[in-house]
């Protein structure tokens, strides 16, 4: 029985998965799991308290769209995987602040027709291979690119 766990830090180990909580951890407002061997971001839609997520220095491929049941995260630190894709449902979660996707394999920044909901999302891009994106867009939206 987790209920009382707020935070998790299991950094710099040899985790391969992500752990499920169940029901159990509805306290849990932190986690960090950086440095391991992740190699998938699945979302525990159990996790309704999450507010901070750290996966840096892992091997996570793609960030699925289920990203979206995580409503109060404010920060999201996936720098240095092998991320090709901006995931642009996490634009649509009203609490994000910070994103952290430096050092990955981003290319392209493609931004639908339709408005994101973001009030104001500090995106962090360096270390990327970046060709062209919808800066116009980006910046319509009250998205900042950090790309230096």
């Amino acid at each position: 029985n987790l209920s009382r766990l707020e935070r998790l830090d299991a950094r710099n180990n040899s985790i391969g998965t992500l752990p499920r909580f169940g029901s159990s951890a509805i306290s849990l407002r932190e986690i960090d799991l950086s440095d391991n061997q992740l190699t998938d971001f699945s979302c525990d839609s159990t996790l309704t308290a999450i507010e901070e997520i750290r996966f840096s220095g892992n091997q996570i491929h793609r960030i699925p769209a289920e990203v979206s049941l995580l409503t109060k995260i404010y920060h999201l630190d996936l720098s240095d995987n092998f991320i090709h894709e901006f995931p642009t449902e996490l634009l649509q979660l009203a609490n994000l602040s910070r994103l952290n996707l430096e050092d990955n394999r981003i290319e392209e920044i493609r931004m639908e027709t339709y408005e994101v909901d973001a009030i104001a999302v500090h995106v962090f891009l360096r270390g990327n291979r970046l060709k062209n994106s919808d800066k116009s867009m980006l910046m319509k939206n009250r998205i900042y690119i950090r790309t230096l």
